[in-house]
């Protein structure tokens, strides 16, 4: 027996009554297609309704569009989206949709999804760097700092990255990562590759993709710069780690004196010498340190010793240890001429 012939049979209700709900049942049906539409259930206005009739309503609206927030933080919930699909989560996110079609909107964390298999269900994991799909299996979405993994327990699922690699995988490929794809996400993934212990190749296409894609003259932009000036001044790559430091001071930034003391020690300490080291320390005259002072007096004490002097009788009351006793140094030999 159909749902409006069970209507029929009940006692109460006029035809008139009878009418109304059929067609609400039928506009409820409709407005499943609408995912992501928040449902609303009029008031019936019945009077004297069996439980019966109660049940099934509750039943129509159980299957209509839903929205629910997902957050576990300390320790894993298990949500039971419906009677074929289960989520288990580790983090923050929504999931929107139907019994029969759920999208999971994805922030941080990890949600495994379990379907079953055979029963139709569309399940879709949506996050900034990637799309995961699938009919039928159990896999898993982890999205933090390095970007977005993908695992599969059983089954296959399709896997559509934001910077372009698209395919399925499954138990036996291992975990497909779906990098981040804007300035700032990618410049957190390159301090996560740097606190694991990346090497610098790896580091260094992040920050690449980073600048890339960031504005010119932006914050992000200065911090990325920043970063792969270090990792490249510290690979040995000084005249790159130079470039940076120009280009980040081309649009000066809250790192400026950060930016001009690495660029002047490394341009002294890696064989480029007080030539290509005084355009950065001579900008550190005032904000600089002690010893930024006493490196600057060793550049100039030829062509201005009396500078030179000035400098090191400014930095020695700030200086102790070896830093002291080089000023001291050179500002015996100052005085001898």
């Amino acid at each position: 027996m159909d749902v409006k012939e069970q209507l029929r049979h009940l006692p109460e209700p006029d035809n008139e009554a009878l009418d109304r709900v059929w067609q609400r049942y039928r506009s409820s049906r409709a407005d499943e297609r609408a995912r992501s539409r928040s449902w609303v259930w009029p008031a019936l206005g019945l009077v004297g309704a069996t439980a019966v009739a109660a049940a099934a309503l509750f039943a129509f609206r159980a299957e209509g569009p839903r929205r629910e927030v997902l957050a576990a933080v300390e320790t894993p919930v298990v949500e039971a989206w419906s009677d074929e699909v289960e989520l288990t989560v580790s983090g923050r996110g929504e999931v929107v949709g139907t019994r029969k079609d759920a999208e999971i909107h994805w922030r941080s964390g990890t949600v495994t999804a379990s379907v079953k298999p055979h029963s139709g269900n569309r399940v879709a994991v949506v996050t900034e760097e990637a799309l995961v799909e699938v009919v039928g299996t159990v896999f898993s979405v982890t999205r933090d700092a390095m970007g977005v993994r993908t695992s599969v327990e059983r089954g296959r699922v399709k896997v559509t990255c934001t910077d372009g690699w698209s395919g399925e995988i499954g138990p036996d490929d291992g975990e497909k990562l779906c990098l981040p794809v804007r300035a700032e996400l990618l410049m957190g993934r390159a301090d996560a590759l740097q606190e694991a212990g990346a090497d610098a190749a790896t580091r260094l296409q992040t920050l690449d993709a980073g600048i890339q894609r960031s504005e010119p003259g932006s914050a992000v932009r200065g911090e990325l710069l920043w970063r792969r000036m270090q990792v490249r001044g510290d690979a040995g790559d000084v005249r790159g780690a130079l470039a940076d430091a120009d280009a980040y001071l081309d649009h000066a930034g809250a790192r400026t004196v950060d930016v001009q003391r690495y660029a002047g020690w490394k341009a002294l300490s890696h064989g480029g010498g007080c030539a290509a080291a005084l355009p950065y320390l001579s900008a550190l005259e005032l904000t600089g340190s002690p010893e930024d002072r006493v490196l600057l007096a060793e550049c100039v004490a030829r062509e201005q010793p009396q500078q030179a002097r000035t400098w090191l009788d400014d930095a020695l009351p700030q200086l102790d240890g070896e830093w002291r006793a080089r000023a001291e140094r050179l500002r015996a030999t100052l005085a001898e001429r």
